[in-house]
């Protein structure tokens, strides 16, 4: 006889017995045969839902092998792991065993017993897991530097998108005047590139050239248009040789410097080069972003630049891969096919070398391949440089650097209010986001939880409070005891079911808690080396600042070492006179606004003066006597009509000559010279010109003519 086959029962017709039973009160042999459901396997979700006292049972069935965590707690710990890799702190095959057996003790599961032994979950959950989880893979990471990670924050890419739009807003650049130049390296061993060869063999070979190749250093321009120029090959030798180009890039410029890399000489060099191309105008002048290379930015770069109407704008530090067109959309393509063109003349001349004078050839074919107008015009849209976004980068993009924001240390009320102006810093004075993370070396009593790093702020001082809707301090867990603050907004919640608990709910216990993402501690500032920034180097400050700097250079090289104790003698007096150079240029400023503030001013009270004018020539003769009271008493016939002004009347001092003739001469109201008369003269307030003092009325302030008023 043939077993009998069970059904599977709906979901939702369990829910619907277990609620009959506990709502209505019915009894579980009818609610098991009216909803075809059987009777023990009821009686179990009964007693398992009036254990939890909750009032709407959920039925989620355990259906398959045994699982460890639920669904959403491995949905938990697998976006743990997403924003790991992202922050460039991802965890190995072998700590995410160690971080799952972790979690689930923390939050009191059933585990096998072998991850008890092991202290570690095992091998089988670990391709389950993932097998479960698509998104997730295991993967080769790429090294990436510390000071990338740290200096690519929100702080120091806003700063350079502010300069950035301070050059459109004042120069109005066309995109094909927005220039991008940078170096790459062509050497002459390259990685060989992907062969066909018989499956299974454990060593495939290429041929190369030589075991460690020379380098030759190529710049290349672009501009935001899609175009580019020749580019400019530095080869390591102590003098170009015209043959060094064969084959190259059309109009391409070659150099020499025995170590290949690019110099201060060399830059320059490849500035007027592309003058020779670009023709920058007083205009159209140009504008040229690179990195902060320390051959870049030099005094006579800066002075040839300002000469030939080039502005120059420089990157934050170590935050040109994202931010540098080049290196975004260009460089990639043209080194993948300069390989290839290397390999095509390796396969195609057996038995010889590539040297030196064969980087121009391949560099020719790669050139024209990559610096299309497609890449180049990608390359400036991808970093939010033309057309200008600000916004082109997402919290995502600055997650690595959530590592090095350094949280700023609690204060006192009183400290707060001292320190109101001032900001924290990381390394470009980095604004501090409004959380830290647990660390146990700085508290063990105490943990902040953030559920969400991407909806935490990227930017502004920061200051431990209880608003921030994302972060939420937990209290050490420990064995026998269960204290929780309560749930803030947006954090998930479960009923605490444990007898003896004071607290209805608590805080889901997230991969966080247990592991926490990483934070650095604050960093301890030397204060000797200076920052680099983004800046425009091409801007008077900073042209003075290298000037400076090339000042003390030439003293030290000159200075002997029993004497250079006294450069900063000298150091200081430079800085001295470029702040009192700022100073007399503020003081002149300042002047010229007052200046022209003075000159708006007086065209609105002459505009006064005409509309009062007129008003007193249409009431003169019912203000007659009000005049004559106002000469007694010594107060103006005109109240209020220049209330800003506290000045007496204007008194002309007798230097006139007898040879001197015009309508000043004369008194505007009796027409008598001023030589004839010996009584004081005034200027009138309307008309501005000179009468006697009795030929109108004087006041405290105002001296009117008797034809004004």
């Amino acid at each position: 006889m043939a077993p009998k086959k069970r059904t599977r029962v709906e979901a939702h017709k369990i829910e619907e017995a277990v609620n009959e039973v506990l709502q209505k009160g019915i009894s579980v042999r009818s609610a098991a045969k009216a909803f075809n459901v059987s009777k023990s396997h009821l009686h179990r979700l009964i007693v398992k839902a009036k254990s939890s006292k909750c009032t709407s049972f959920v039925y989620e069935p355990n259906i398959g092998n045994k699982k460890i965590f639920t669904v959403d707690q491995e949905c938990s710990l697998a976006e743990y792991l997403k924003t790991s890799a992202k922050m460039c702190h991802g965890l190995t095959t072998k700590q995410v065993r160690e971080l799952a057996y972790q979690y689930a003790v923390r939050l009191n599961l059933s585990i096998p017993s072998s991850w008890e032994k092991n202290n570690t979950a095992s091998q089988d959950w670990l391709k389950g897991f993932l097998k479960r989880h698509d998104s997730l893979s295991v993967r080769k990471p790429e090294n990436t530097s510390l000071a990338r990670t740290t200096s690519f924050n929100r702080h120091n890419v806003q700063n350079f998108f502010n300069y950035l739009e301070k050059c459109y807003l004042k120069h109005n650049f066309p995109p094909n005047m927005i220039y991008n130049l940078d170096e790459t390296g062509c050497t002459t061993v390259t990685n060989a590139p992907k062969i066909v060869a018989q499956a299974g063999v454990k060593r495939v070979g290429q041929i190369s050239s030589t075991e460690r190749g020379a380098l030759v250093t190529m710049l290349g321009f672009a501009n935001a248009a899609g175009g580019s120029i020749p580019p400019v090959f530095i080869f390591p030798r102590v003098h170009f040789k015209e043959h060094m180009l064969e084959n190259g890039p059309t109009g391409a410029l070659g150099l020499a410097n025995v170590s290949g890399w690019i110099t201060e000489d060399c830059f320059l060099k490849a500035l007027k080069h592309f003058v020779h191309f670009v023709k920058p105008s007083a205009d159209s002048p140009a504008l040229i972003v690179l990195d902060n290379h320390k051959t870049h930015i030099t005094i006579n770069v800066v002075l040839y630049a300002r000469t030939n109407n080039i502005i120059i704008l420089t990157f934050p530090p170590h935050c040109s891969h994202r931010l540098q067109p080049l290196d975004v959309t260009v460089f990639g393509p043209f080194k993948a096919r300069y390989r290839a063109s290397m390999n095509d003349w390796m396969t195609s001349n057996p038995g010889k070398t590539v040297t030196i004078y064969n980087v121009a050839q391949f560099a020719k074919d790669a050139f024209f391949a990559a610096f299309n107008m497609n890449n180049i015009s990608s390359g400036f849209k991808n970093t939010g440089i033309w057309p200008i976004n600000k916004n082109i980068f997402s919290d995502e993009d600055f997650l690595p650097a959530f590592v090095t924001d350094r949280p700023q240390n609690l204060k006192t009320p009183t400290d707060l209010s001292e320190d109101s102006d001032k900001s924290s810093s990381n390394e470009e004075e980095l604004p501090q986001r409004s959380f830290n993370v647990i660390n146990p070396e700085l508290d063990s009593n105490k943990r902040i939880v953030s559920p969400s790093i991407l909806s935490q702020p990227q930017a502004g001082p920061s200051t431990f409070n209880d608003s921030q809707p994302e972060t939420s301090i937990i209290n050490e867990i420990r064995p026998g005891s269960f204290t929780l603050n309560d749930p803030q907004p947006g954090t998930s919640t479960i009923k605490d079911t444990r007898p003896g608990s004071s607290n209805s709910a608590y805080l889901l216990i997230t991969p966080e808690v247990v592991r926490p993402y990483p934070k650095a501690l604050p960093r301890k500032s030397t204060g000797k080396q200076r920052k680099a920034k983004t800046t425009i180097i091409t801007e008077t400050p900073e042209k003075e600042r290298l000037l400076l700097e090339n000042m003390m250079d030439i003293l030290k090289k000159k200075t002997p070492k029993s004497e250079k104790q006294n450069l900063k003698h000298v150091k200081q007096i430079f800085k001295n006179n470029l702040a009192d150079q700022e100073s007399i240029k503020t003081k002149r400023n300042e002047k010229a606004k007052k200046k022209k503030m003075n000159i708006t001013k007086n065209v609105t009270v002459s505009q006064k003066k005409k509309k009062a004018a007129r008003k007193i020539a249409s009431s003169s003769s019912s203000n007659s006597s009000d005049a004559s009271s106002n000469i007694d008493t010594g107060s103006d016939s005109i109240n209020d009509i220049l209330e800003n002004e506290k000045d007496a009347p204007r008194l002309r001092k007798r230097t006139i000559t007898k040879n001197k003739t015009g309508d000043d001469d004369q008194c505007n109201v009796c027409k008598k010279t001023y030589l004839e008369s010996t009584e004081d003269w005034y200027q009138c307030k309307i008309c501005t010109k000179w009468a006697h003092e009795t030929c109108g009325i004087k006041g405290t302030f105002n001296y009117f003519c008797s034809l004004c008023h």
